[in-house]
This record gives C-alpha cells, sequence and structure tokens, in this order.
C-alpha cells in the first residue's frame, strides 16, 4: 500500500515535492524492495568489460566535471557541475589546452553537453538542469557557438550565448544529469536521475531556439538499466542504491546508437530504422560494467563515432575510452 501511494504521488505531483516523513519512509523502502529482489546473476546483455585508460585530467579546478562533448579534431570539451561559467578543452591524453567563459550565462548546475548541427560548424548546447532537491520551477538550456581553434591554435578566451531557453516539466520538478540531440526527431532529450525508472522527456529543438520559455514533453520511461543488487550494496556503501540512475548520456551522429553512464555501467541502446528513441530506450540495452572511474558523470562519442569516452569528478579524473562494436 504504502510503495503504490508512493509511485501515484511521485508520478502525480503537481510541483517541487517538500518530503515529508511518509516520503522518507517510502523511498527508504523503495530502495529497499529493488535491492532484495535483484538477483546477482547479470542480465541477458551484458558485456564483458573492454574499457581502456587513455589519460588523465590533472587540473585542480577541474573537479567535479559532469560533461563531455567531442570537439571539432582531438579535443574534448569538458565542465564543472558548478562554480564558475566556463567551458575547458582537453585532449584524450588529458593535457590541459584551454579554458572559455561562457559570457551570458550562470552555472547553477551544469550537468550534461550537447552539439546541434549548424551552417558552418556545430552549436553547443550546454544543461544547466541539475536538481537533487527537486526544487526549481525551470532548468536552462544555453546554445553557444561551438569552440574551435584559431589558424594558430589558439581558442578565444570568451564565448557569448546566442540564445537561452528555461524549460520546466509537465508532472513537477525532476532531477536530470542527462542531455542528448536526437537527429531522428530533432528534439533535445532529457533523461531523469533519481525517478525509478528514469523518464524521459524531450523539446523541440526548433521551437527551444526560438523561444524563451518552453514546457518539457514526457516520452516514457527507460525501464532496461539493471538495479543495484545487494552486492552492489556490499562494495559501494555510499552509491550502491543509485548504481541505476543515468548520470550522462549521448547519441551518436546517425541516430543509431545511445549510450547511457551510470555509477556502474555504460549502457548501450541500439536502434531500429522503424523505431523512434523513445521506444528504443524502453528496450534491452547491451551492459558494459565500469570503469572504475571516482565518480563516473561524463560521456560522449567520438569525433569518429566508434567509441564513447567516460571521466569523472575528482582530480585527477581518468579518460576511459570503450571500442564500439557494430552489431
Amino acid at each position: 500500500m504504502i510503495l503504490s501511494c508512493y509511485a501515484e504521488r511521485m508520478k502525480n505531483r503537481p510541483g517541487p515535492l517538500f518530503l515529508t516523513a511518509f516520503d522518507v519512509l517510502a523511498r527508504a523502502l523503495v530502495i529497499a524492495l529493488i535491492v532484495s529482489s535483484c538477483q546477482e546473476s547479470p542480465t541477458a546483455g551484458l558485456k564483458p568489460s573492454s574499457f581502456t585508460e587513455s589519460g588523465q585530467i590533472n587540473l585542480a579546478e577541474l573537479d567535479e566535471i559532469s560533461g563531455i562533448q567531442a570537439g571539432l579534431s582531438a579535443d574534448w570539451i569538458v565542465h564543472n557541475d558548478d562554480g564558475a561559467a566556463k567551458i575547458y578543452l582537453v585532449d584524450l591524453d588529458g593535457r590541459y589546452l584551454s579554458n572559455i567563459k561562457i559570457k551570458g550565462a550562470k552555472n547553477r548546475d551544469w550537468e550534461d553537453l550537447s552539439a546541434l548541427p549548424g551552417n558552418s560548424r556545430p552549436v553547443l548546447v550546454i544543461g544547466d538542469t541539475g536538481d537533487n532537491m527537486q526544487l526549481r520551477d525551470h532548468v536552462t538550456l544555453y546554445f553557444v557557438p561551438f569552440p574551435a581553434p584559431d589558424a594558430s591554435g589558439t581558442y578565444p578566451d570568451k564565448l557569448k550565448v546566442t540564445h537561452a531557453v528555461n524549460l520546466n516539466y509537465p508532472d513537477g520538478a525532476r532531477d536530470c544529469e542527462s542531455l542528448a540531440y536526437d537527429p531522428v526527431s530533432r528534439n533535445l532529450l532529457l533523461l531523469t536521475k533519481r525517478d525509478v525508472p528514469p523518464r524521459l522527456y524531450g523539446v523541440d529543438t526548433d521551437l527551444a531556439l526560438e523561444q524563451a520559455n518552453l514546457t518539457l514533453k514526457f516520452l516514457g520511461e527507460v525501464p532496461g538499466l539493471r538495479p543495484p543488487s545487494p552486492a552492489d550494496l556490499v562494495r559501494d556503501p555510499d552509491r550502491g542504491a543509485w548504481y541505476a540512475q543515468p548520470t550522462g548520456m549521448d547519441i551518436s551522429d546517425d541516430g543509431l546508437t545511445a549510450a547511457v553512464l551510470t555509477y556502474r555501467s555504460v549502457y548501450i541502446f541500439r536502434r531500429l530504422e522503424s523505431q523512434t528513441w523513445p521506444e528504443a530506450l524502453a528496450g534491452t540495452p547491451e551492459e558494459y560494467i565500469g570503469p572504475k572511474g571516482n565518480r563516473d558523470e561524463a560521456i560522449g562519442f567520438s569525433a569518429d563515432q566508434k567509441s564513447v569516452v567516460v571521466t569523472s569528478e575528482g582530480v585527477p579524473a581518468t579518460l576511459f575510452k570503450l571500442e564500439l562494436v557494430n552489431p
């Protein structure tokens, strides 16, 4: 009875949720029952770990990396989840290249990056979507010219926001750390972190580039992320209960493959030509356990689309690479 009441309350709450004693108890019971119902045996889609370490980012001010996006050549764009409104450029070895101040933006809780196709070069999208307490009345996407070096290899020291859109959820505030561009529907997709199962929302890109305020559309749930097992809680008492919660997402340029990151695994979803991404993400993914980062929160497809790269919070932040094999 408590579980059904709690599920209904979470699904239909009209706005930000202020926790009561009932909510605290119910959440504890939900996690306990999820964990107790799990089996230690892996899912059918479980793949052997095949991550390789490509380098380390050892920059003191980059201590909470939460988003990563492939750059125009061999560089990668990363950012912290709070503090200065800056993006940083590193190479695949982790060597620092530059930092760029984003004029006209605030870093309340930046959680992920994405890129839209543009006329001469892509458009960078910064997702200020984190909301640990689920209290924000809106989250914000910032659209910025894609960073590129000049002829001498020097990056600009600042970029100006060309547009920002405030987004609200149709069913109350949510915490979201995963943002991706869907080239099939031309939607920007947001995948929530603290819902079980995670919930997928979308916004039309053309509208997002024109309007200042929009309501996201609920697209469905993503039930295929393996729940934590009792052994996970023993191995990691602090984070084990959150092992199935998404901390990053990216979709390949051809729109056929999606990668979702959690604290335990990388999940690869394949989309059939006949499917939408909400349909494909409702299916069964391939699961790759790892990598063994400190707190993995950022994932992105490489520029050649042949691999995904994962990195984490903490200093140093290791860059892990997972080569993808065509199905």
